[in-house]
């Protein structure tokens, strides 16, 4: 799916483009969460901590397994159910330059979190998210789309 922002503030979607419009491609979700709170918050605001989040256009489910130490995770959240911003997925919203992440590699900007440990982040609260990888210590096994 394109989005076209005229010279206007507002994205629409590209039925139509013209000359000075921005392109953005957004299909960036499943199917089954198009339409979704989560792409209806990728407008470029400034005012929405979520619209610079890189997210690779074909998702792919892999596994991050890292070791928490004294630094923590290292990396922040985004998102969850009842967010200020909708009902969205938890994503990482930034990966610190100290932290089990960076060491671990394999985290990425913009990566939803499907499971801590083994335990569905689904349909999550942003605090649920947070409580989830609190309790997380030692081995982090992490299950993400990207």
């Amino acid at each position: 799916m394109l989005m076209a922002k005229p010279r206007k503030n507002s994205w629409n979607v590209a039925g139509r483009s013209f000359p000075g419009d921005v392109l953005m491609a957004t299909d960036i979700l499943p199917a089954n969460q198009r339409g979704s709170p989560w792409e209806n918050h990728l407008s470029g605001s400034s005012l929405n901590p979520c619209a610079d989040l890189i997210v690779p256009s074909l998702g792919q489910y892999r596994t991050v397994v890292m070791q928490r130490g004294s630094d923590g995770l290292g990396f922040s959240i985004v998102g969850g159910m009842g967010s200020p911003h909708g009902d969205l997925p938890i994503y990482v919203k930034t990966i610190f330059e100290k932290g089990a992440a960076v060491r671990a590699g394999g985290l990425h900007r913009g990566d939803q979190i499907v499971a801590v440990n083994g335990e569905s982040m689904k349909g999550a609260t942003h605090e649920h998210a947070l409580d989830a990888l609190k309790r997380a210590i030692g081995t982090v096994e992490l299950t993400v789309l990207s």
